[in-house]
Order: structure tokens, then C-alpha cells, then sequence
């Protein structure tokens, strides 16, 4: 039952990337059918009993979640509502005491989440062979950045129980996937910060280095290649974030003590970190301490603290901050009880 859990909790984080698909595939609300599969598990599992982690993990969790209600308070209600009912939920059902084998480490279950890639790709397959033949990314019907951050997020688990059991399958797999996302979506974002991502996890040397930015350049090359670029109208991808990013900065020359809470931003900024300063000023800088006390203390886990790394990684090319500031408050959850459940193991270990 927690490996159910654990890929129910990493599917409901990823749901805002793939809600277009389902609306427009299969005529249903991503976060209706989350909430009805999370109340289900929860009236069969959980025992209201004690909670499985400590104050500080729980601090930790509470400041991270208010900031992300205070950042996602301008949108529709129904949408607000729902991500906050999804986080609660899922929370009551991750730390509510139950018997626990403490003395193994937490198994993610990477084959679950190829099963639901290969979902997609069924779901989405004419639409993706369209989008193949004519180079056109309105073909498929869910946001392409958001179906190839899902398949190089697969590509992420699959790296990390690559090199974690020195599987040279796996570790090909995990390119494998990468690649076909490219080829499927037409869209670069992900598969880039899969790479920075990829660098941090096994650390900055001149190996690493290397190899990630022989990866880079392949992919450069190959998004040259005319079969590999979609149609777009206007300035690319590069030139239009530049400018916006220019003229962030131009918002943010007297907006350190601005808040702009419930304001529709002037436009896409595109970056998570910009628009944050944007909409609460100098308390930006408070949130993203605290994302990096939470990324150093919980040394203990490896898949999901990296996950949510590798989505806020993809927060600073593109995407709404209200839906990467979802995916990385669940991920969080999940890091915390995977550093608990890891550190535990450890020391049943010793």
C-alpha cells in the first residue's frame, strides 16, 4: 500500500501539468479525480493516530505551504481550493502513524511511473504523431511542456535507481526517455533541467560537467535540425523570454516592499522566482531561504528532494508559478518522509 501511496502522491503532484489532456481526451477534471482516489485510499489506510514526523519537519512543511497559499491566492477558487484539499489530504494520508518496516529503505516504485508515461503516450498518440509529421504542437492535446516535464521527470527516477543499483539499463532508459520526449513534444525546458539536475545530483566535477554539456550540445544540434523544431510564429523561445525578463526588471525597481497578491500578472513571467518577487517583494527572499534549508537538511533522500529540485529547475524556464509551487509542496511531503523513513533505515542498519 505505500508504494500505491507514494505514486498516487507523485501523479496528484504532477496533475496541473497533464489536466489539459484529460479535459480535452477524456472530458475529465485532473484534480476531481485525484481527490476521489485520495479520499478513497484514505477511508481504507489511515488511523488518525500519531503523526510521522516531527515539530521541526512540520514547521518546515507549514511555512513552505503558506507561502505557497499566499503565491496561488489570485486564482479561480475552485483551482485554489483544490490544491490546498489535494496537500491536506495527501498530508493526513503520508504521516498518519502506521506500522512500518523502518528497517528497509523507501523503495520508489519507477516501474509504476513508466506505466503512467506509457499512458500518456497512448492517450496522446495521434496527436503526437501529428505533431511528428507536421511539426505542429497543437496537435497534441495537453501542454507539451507540461506531457515532456512529466516523461523527463520519469527520466529523472529512472537516472536515479540507474546509478543508485549500477544499472547500465536503466541508465539508457533514462536517455531513452529524455529523447523521445524531444522527439514527441518538440520542446527543450525539460530536457535542460534535467541536465542541471543531472549535474547536482552526482555532483559538480569535471566528469559530470562534461558529460552533461556533451548532452547539451547534442541537444542543441539536434533542435537545429528542422524535423526536430516546431512551428512557431514570431520571435523563438530565447528572444521572447528575454524580453520578458527584461521587463521584470523594469517591475522590480521599487517593488521590494510591493505586494501584488491578488493582481493578474501583466504577463507570463515565465520564471517562478521573478514572479514571486513580483507578486510579495523583499518576503521572496524568505521563501527561498527556506527551499534551501529544506534541500540541505533532508540529506537522507534522494528521489523526491531531487524531483522537486528538478521542478523548480523548470519553474525558471517556463510554466505558472501557482503549478510548479504545487508539484514542489507535494514533493516536499514526500521528501521529508522519504529523508525520515531513509534515515531510520540507516540506523536499523548500523
Amino acid at each position: 500500500m505505500q508504494k500505491i501511496t507514494i505514486f498516487l502522491a507523485s501523479i496528484i503532484a504532477l496533475a496541473p501539468f497533464i489536466n489539459s489532456s484529460f479535459s480535452k481526451i477524456y472530458n475529465l477534471n485532473i484534480y476531481i479525480i485525484s481527490a476521489l482516489f485520495v479520499v478513497l485510499i484514505s477511508l481504507i489506510t489511515v488511523k488518525i493516530d500519531k503523526l510521522r514526523l516531527n515539530k521541526y519537519d512540520l514547521l518546515l512543511f507549514l511555512l513552505l505551504d503558506l507561502f505557497f497559499i499566499i503565491l496561488s491566492i489570485n486564482r479561480d477558487f475552485y483551482i485554489f481550493l483544490s490544491y490546498q484539499f489535494l496537500i491536506f489530504s495527501l498530508f493526513i494520508l503520508l504521516f498518519t502513524y502506521g506500522k512500518s518496516r523502518v528497517n528497509q529503505f523507501l523503495n520508489v516504485p519507477y516501474q509504476m511511473i513508466l506505466l503512467y508515461l506509457f499512458f500518456i503516450f497512448i492517450s496522446e498518440y495521434s496527436g503526437i504523431i501529428r505533431n511528428i509529421l507536421t511539426f505542429s504542437r497543437a496537435a497534441v492535446a495537453g501542454n507539451v511542456l507540461g506531457l515532456s516535464l512529466i516523461f523527463n521527470f520519469g527520466a529523472l527516477v529512472v537516472y536515479i535507481k540507474s546509478f543508485q543499483e549500477n544499472n547500465r539499463k536503466l541508465f539508457f532508459l533514462a536517455i531513452f526517455l529524455s529523447f523521445i520526449s524531444f522527439i514527441f513534444f518538440k520542446t527543450k525546458g525539460p530536457i535542460v533541467a534535467l541536465l542541471i539536475s543531472g549535474i547536482l545530483i552526482r555532483g559538480i566535477s569535471f566528469k559530470s560537467i562534461t558529460t552533461i554539456s556533451l548532452g547539451g550540445l547534442v541537444l542543441n544540434h539536434f533542435s537545429s535540425l528542422s524535423i526536430f523544431r516546431a512551428q512557431t510564429e514570431g520571435a523563438s523561445s530565447v528572444e521572447t523570454r528575454s524580453r520578458i525578463y527584461l521587463e521584470s526588471f523594469n517591475l522590480f525597481k521599487n517593488n521590494f516592499f510591493n505586494l501584488n497578491l491578488i493582481d493578474e500578472r501583466p504577463f507570463l513571467f515565465h520564471n517562478w522566482i521573478l514572479e514571486s518577487y513580483w507578486r510579495i517583494g523583499g518576503l521572496a527572499i524568505i521563501y527561498i531561504l527556506l527551499i534551501a534549508i529544506f534541500v540541505f537538511y533532508y540529506k537522507y533522500s534522494l528521489y523526491f528532494k531531487w524531483s522537486g529540485i528538478y521542478l523548480l529547475t523548470c519553474g525558471l524556464f517556463s510554466f505558472e508559478i501557482e503549478t510548479i509551487l504545487f508539484a514542489f509542496t507535494i514533493f516536499s511531503m514526500l521528501t521529508i518522509l522519504e529523508s525520515n523513513i531513509n534515515k531510520k533505515a540507516l540506523l536499523n542498519s548500523e
